[in-house]
């Protein structure tokens, strides 16, 4: 893959943290494809460092696991993308979207009898080229530059 641009670190982590500002006033489902891209990896990889796969289940990005899916394979990160999506077939499709507040004792025993798969799963993320990963993220952010917030930095 040819590299576009490359973009100060700074200046990726302050485009996702106004994608993820523009997320919480108005709504996920306000946002444009690109804001959903970045917003979506942006909250997947916080929670999976912070607390693995179960952390990213039991939190509201869990909801959008399909999303997520979706967002990496945007980006060309493969095999995050395979990851997650191994994920998510652990859950019943439907579980998904349904938010904390609402979800179903199920959710919750499934996390738990699943803890040993989600923890082999979350090592396979963990140990991809996270360097990589910022890279295709940042040439994403350059090829949509004009759909992302406008930023002076």
């Amino acid at each position: 893959m040819q590299k576009v641009r490359v973009m100060d670190p700074i200046e990726i982590a302050a485009i996702m943290n106004a994608t993820d500002a523009i997320r919480q006033w108005l709504g996920f489902e306000q946002l444009n494809d690109a804001e959903r891209v970045i917003s979506l990896i942006s909250s997947a990889r916080f929670e999976i460092i912070m607390g693995g796969l179960d952390g990213f289940y039991y939190h509201p990005a869990g909801d959008y696991g399909p999303e997520t899916v979706w967002a990496y394979e945007q980006i060309g990160a493969k095999d995050a993308a395979g990851i997650i999506r191994q994920a998510n077939e652990l859950f019943p499709r439907e579980m998904f979207g349904m938010g904390v507040a609402m979800r179903s004792p199920e959710w919750y025993s499934i996390l738990d009898d699943a803890k040993d798969q989600l923890e082999a799963l979350t090592n396979r993320f963990l140990a991809l080229d996270e360097n990589l990963i910022d890279d295709l993220l940042a040439n994403y952010i350059v090829m949509h530059r004009n759909e992302l917030p406008a930023l002076e930095i």
